[in-house]
């Protein structure tokens, strides 16, 4: 089914952004100096998230409601493998840029178990919520998320519907699958590239953010491989401005740290360290006036 997606206007982006009263003056400053950096949503093509799925936006008036903070010392975020088949390499390098994207947060690698541990057979095809109501039991109770990882494919509701990944929002679980997110030509730093996003996604839906609707955006709704790829490793002002109030961390620092470690990434990531090198310089450009 096709649906029908408004794009919001200039109007509609700034009030999704907030007053700015009691911001804290770093974080205005970050949410107020992307310039050309940023790009307005576009208007969906006929295989997209937005010409499949309703999404009515989120403000972050809207969000502050109801942010997914940390609950006392219930800042570990765990990443489960199942299976074997998940290279070590591939997670050592979704901890460290998670972390770098999440400075508040600790990340934690389990090892990885079998999904006949779950109760699963083995299958070509699994259900995504069947996985996630089985780990969401799995300890430390003291986590803040918990994310697996998976090569075998994934379903959600109907075995026809393929997915990368779901998130239970509430219950701050997701599973995530790398089946369909192989490079053609087997690139294996551009299957690194394509968690990453969904990794940052996970975690942001479990602060309670929804899918981006106003700006080209980290937390779009991808639909296709080629839709995810089209999306940037940044978050919007109006996400910024959601993580900010959650998590509380100095956005010049953040935005440094995360410099640092992309530079230390494959090639398929140098678009994202050179966003991020114009963006400190615009938003150290913003503090100077």
């Amino acid at each position: 089914m096709f649906r029908i997606f408004f794009l919001p206007d200039d109007k509609e982006r700034q009030s999704a952004l907030g007053a700015f009263g009691g911001i804290p003056y770093l974080h205005r400053k970050a949410v107020t100096s992307f310039g050309v950096l940023i790009s307005p949503k576009l208007g969906p093509g006929p295989d997209d998230w937005l010409a499949h799925f309703y999404e009515a936006g989120q403000t972050f008036e809207q969000y502050k409601i109801r942010p997914g903070r940390v609950e006392g010392d219930k800042n570990e975020v765990v990443l489960q493998p199942l299976g074997e088949e998940i290279a070590g390499e591939l997670v050592e390098m979704v901890v460290g840029l998670a972390a770098a994207y999440f400075p508040t947060l600790r990340f934690t690698v389990k090892d990885a178990i079998p999904t006949s541990a779950l109760g699963f057979e083995s299958e070509p095809i699994y259900d995504s919520s069947a996985i996630i109501n089985r780990i969401r039991q799995f300890p430390p109770i003291s986590r803040y998320a918990l994310i697996a990882l998976t090569s075998q494919d994934l379903y959600h509701t109907d075995p026809t519907n393929f997915v990368f990944s779901v998130c239970n929002t509430p219950a701050k679980v997701a599973v995530l699958s790398t089946a369909r997110l192989q490079s053609a030509r087997g690139d294996s730093q551009l299957l690194y590239l394509r968690v990453a996003k969904l990794v940052v996604t996970a975690v942001c839906l479990a602060a309670g953010l929804k899918h981006c609707t106003y700006y080209e955006c980290v937390m779009n709704g991808a639909w296709s491989v080629e839709e995810l790829d089209r999306a940037p490793l940044h978050v919007c002002p109006i996400c910024l401005r959601k993580l900010l109030f959650c998590f509380d961390f100095n956005p010049m620092d953040w935005y440094s740290g995360l410099l640092t470690y992309t530079q230390r990434l494959p090639a398929p990531f140098i678009p994202a360290t050179e966003w991020l090198q114009t963006r400190i310089s615009l938003f150290q450009a913003s503090l100077a006036k």
